[in-house]
This record gives C-alpha cells, structure tokens and sequence, in this order.
C-alpha cells in the first residue's frame, strides 16, 4: 500500500470511527444523516483536519529498518 492509499485509508476510517462514536452514544441506528452531513463542504473539512493530523504523525514515524 502506497502513502497515498494509507491516508485515504486512515482518513475514512477516522471519519467513520468518530460517527460511529456519535451515534452510539447518542443511540443512533442509521448513518444516513452523517453521510449526507458529511457530503460536500463538511466533508472536506473534516478530511482536511485529519490529512493535517497525519502530516504532523508521519514526523514521529520512523523509517523502515529503523
């Protein structure tokens, strides 16, 4: 797996852990307001945010053979 399909990877499974997160606490059964929440602007920034956050990991991960 490439960088670029590991962050599209990590940034989806981010989005769909902290829905995931939401509405099981608030007793949420059907995801289909967070999809179209998500959709658009909302999504973008949320992807943003966390393809920032990777940015600012990849610097504490260490190379291979390390």
């Amino acid at each position: 797996m490439d960088e670029k399909e590991k962050e599209n990877l990590a940034v989806e499974n981010a989005l769909n852990a902290a829905c995931s997160a939401v509405q099981n606490i608030y007793g949420i059964t059907d995801g289909g307001w967070a999809s179209m929440f998500f959709s658009g602007k909302n999504g973008e920034n949320f992807k943003d945010i966390i393809k920032a956050y990777i940015k600012s990991e990849s610097y504490n991960i260490p190379e291979e053979g390390e």
